[in-house]
């Protein structure tokens, strides 16, 4: 670990994980910082894995693909973006400062989530694959932001591109301590520790994962979100798409909790 300032003036700095082409964002590479950045000289902006002129990530990570190794403040004078499609995951507290917007996907922290900008823009996506801790594929709900402990954001959120509203979770389903969330789905999470957060076995072992939510928001919802899984070369999911709405909401918790957090199991047999 160790913290990167701006020296001799106020420079920008683009973190990229590219592909052997050097086109696009790879699947596979990860970015872990390591230590603060900006806060003894702030930066004059910080990109991560988005740069004009690279393709995005094209597929939705199952695990972090941008990892804070202890409690992490990153401060900008400019903007603070994070590419389309990456997962953060800090395994501390995150206090991000930008002078005037940042703008993120997925984020999971193990202390608190701390934001201070003139905005700040959440990325929306679909439901995607994601892994837990025994590597096990799972279901979202989405674009997800949860804190182990509470958020402070300076000011309301906005959204940008497509797919369903943020969630927010802490432990509880509550920790807004500034009021900026008013309206935004809050839940509760249950339990977060290491053990949430870092691969136990198997494929994913000692690898740093993205803590999910499933929320089922309406009727109409279920089945939407089952129905998305049911795509040609994945195995079939444990719920029935097609089953009576009561069915289908008995049988999510009964597939797996984490928490007071719903998930969809899949198969892999």
């Amino acid at each position: 670990g160790g913290t990167v300032d701006s020296v001799g003036g106020t420079h920008g700095l683009t973190l990229l994980t590219l592909n052997s082409a050097g086109t696009d964002i790879s699947d596979s590479g990860v970015i872990r910082l390591g230590g603060a950045i900006g806060s003894s000289g702030p930066l004059a902006s910080l990109r991560l894995n988005t740069s004009p002129g690279v393709g995005a990530r094209v597929n939705v990570p199952t695990l972090a693909t941008i990892v804070g190794e202890s409690d992490l403040t990153i401060h900008t004078v400019g903007e603070l973006a994070v590419g389309a499609g990456e997962k953060w995951t800090t395994l501390g507290s995150l206090h991000l400062i930008s002078g005037t917007t940042v703008t993120l996907g997925d984020l999971s922290a193990l202390g608190n989530i701390t934001i201070d900008a003139s905005n700040i823009v959440i990325q929306r996506r679909s439901a995607a694959l994601v892994r837990d801790a025994a590597g096990r594929l799972f279901l979202d709900g989405g674009v997800d932001l949860v804190s182990g402990g509470v958020f402070a954001l300076s000011v309301a959120p906005t959204v940008s591109g497509a797919g369903s509203a943020p969630l927010f979770a802490t432990p509880t389903g509550a920790g807004d301590t500034v009021g900026t969330l008013a309206g935004q789905p809050l839940v509760g999470f249950g339990q977060i520790g290491l053990a949430q957060m870092i691969g136990s076995s198997g494929s994913v072992a000692g690898r740093v994962l993205d803590l999910a939510v499933f929320s089922v928001a309406s009727e109409a919802g279920v089945p939407a979100i089952l129905a998305a899984a049911v795509e040609p070369g994945w195995p079939a999911p444990l719920v029935d798409p097609n089953a009576p709405f009561a069915t289908m909401a008995a049988a999510i918790p009964r597939v797996r909790r984490h928490g007071l957090s719903s998930w969809i199991e899949w198969s892999e047999e």
